[in-house]
């Protein structure tokens, strides 16, 4: 009991700061934050509307409208989408080609808009011109330009102003888009789908630049859990933890430059990865060891290792283990946070004010000052004979918890109550443990492995 009593009060503790937030979000010069409350706050970039205001920038955090019943958040390059509390999809911010949704050729709104009249959202994933949405009935539908057929419809459009379901599908349950002109979406299959721009082999081998009309699918292996999309590459994990790259870019799929344009999934390295983010031809990565790895284009410094070289392996910055979660916007900024709940970005900064009002363009990262990510735990480690991997995280569906333990041990998820909503024993002969996440509440757990021997491992773990 007073462990769990711990793992509350870490949890409470961190909410009672003044400027913690649940969950932070980056779009394209802008991050939105979503409380335990219920309410959102952004900062950084405003001028397209992003932030509910009709400002140039908001230097330090600014709550976006006075609504309370918020549930999730996603951001577009210039535009901001949320859903409420009872399912209802709202946008503000850049309506460019309709891709706000909103059945409106109004370029800009400065207020959060309804999209339709549905009350079943779940996910949204926006490019800079097209957005694409996923529902709890299993289903994706899509909005804005489509002049690449990235709507999946089998025609193209300069523009479509409200969502329409691509293909007739119900068995969808992940999303994301490219930077450019191309979707995705994930099976509870494990199988992988794609459609719209082809560039660099990305969707279909011998088509490269020519677009895919339709949903297809994308590799024979049923076994995807998580996918990032950049430029013309993409970034996939396996339910063993395993990345794979393929597309194009001798350095963005991190293959020392020996495979340049490939439909063929490529290994990073074998070990197992909790993070990762693709932008248009960089890609960063957080291992499950909380180090960080950076491969791509490097000449804006938007790697974050300090210099313009481009890394055409993954390559690590610095010697920090307490890496947490890494997104990429489409103006280069990369933003991260620690196991300590700290926000940090790196990229230009001269406009977006994304770090506290600097000027500068930072090429390392740099402290977001007075905001935190939460809940946070501390980690007392088991000893170095013993090792703990939880991925992926965010989880969708299921959860993977690999340990080798000389001694057995027992694992306990815990919610933002203090509710222990799952408790196994770990064997020290066993290896591994999934557990599915989808009966589970949206929302931050605590995951504890209590070993006999006395030594406690920690985590939190994101359910969407």
């Amino acid at each position: 009991m007073k462990r769990i009593l711990l793992i509350v009060g870490l949890i409470s503790g961190l909410w009672l700061q003044g400027q913690c937030y649940e969950s932070v979000h980056l779009g394209g010069g802008h991050t939105v934050a979503l409380k335990s409350d219920g309410t959102l706050w952004g900062w950084g970039r405003a001028d397209a509307g992003q932030l509910h205001s009709s400002v140039t920038r908001e230097y330090i955090p600014k709550q976006l409208g006075t609504a309370s019943d918020w549930y999730s958040v996603f951001c577009g390059g210039l535009n901001t989408f949320a859903i409420k509390n009872n399912g209802t999809l709202w946008g503000t911010g850049s309506n460019n080609y309709g891709c706000l949704g909103g059945n409106s050729t109004t370029q800009v709104f400065s207020t959060f808009q309804q999209i339709g009249t549905d009350t079943n959202w779940t996910k949204v994933a926006a490019s800079a011109n097209f957005t694409i949405g996923l529902k709890t009935d299993g289903t994706v539908w899509g909005w804005g330009q489509n002049d690449y057929f990235q709507l999946g419809q089998g025609s193209s459009s300069a523009q479509q102003l409200f969502p329409l379901q691509i293909g007739t599908a119900t068995d969808w349950v992940d999303i994301a888009v490219s930077t450019d002109a191309t979707g995705f979406a994930l099976k509870s299959d494990g199988t992988l789908w794609g459609w719209g721009f082809n560039p660099s082999s990305l969707l279909s081998y011998g088509n490269s630049n020519i677009s895919e009309v339709v949903p297809i699918q994308i590799t024979t292996v049923n076994t995807w859990v998580k996918m990032r999309v950049g430029g013309s590459h993409i970034l996939a994990q396996k339910a063993d933890g395993t990345l794979w790259a393929w597309g194009g870019g001798e350095h963005a799929i991190g293959q020392g430059g020996a495979v340049i344009v490939t439909n063929t999934p490529q290994p990073l390295g074998t070990g197992i990865w909790k993070d990762f983010a693709a932008g248009p031809a960089e890609s960063i990565g957080i291992k499950s060891d909380g180090t960080l790895w950076v491969w791509g284009i490097n000449d804006l410094g938007q790697l974050g290792d300090g210099t313009t070289t481009n890394r055409n392996v993954p390559t690590q910055i610095g010697t920090a283990n307490d890496w947490e979660t890494v997104q990429y916007s489409l103006s280069f900024h990369t933003m991260l946070t620690k196991t300590d709940g700290t926000i940090w970005y790196w990229g230009p900064n001269n406009y977006y004010a994304t770090y506290g009002g600097n000027t500068v363009v930072s090429t390392v990262a740099v402290q977001m000052p007075n905001v935190c990510v939460g809940p946070t735990l501390s980690s007392e480690d088991f000893t170095a004979a013993n090792s703990i991997a939880l991925y992926p995280n965010p989880s969708k569906w299921m959860v993977t918890l690999d340990y080798q333990l000389e001694t057995a041990a027992q694992l306990q998820v815990i919610d933002v109550s203090g509710r222990v909503v799952l408790e196994r024993e770990l064997a020290a002969a066993e290896t591994s443990f999934q557990f599915e996440t989808t009966a589970m509440a949206s929302g931050v757990y605590a995951v504890q492995v209590l070993g006999k021997d006395g030594g406690v491992w920690r985590s939190k773990l994101i359910v969407e």
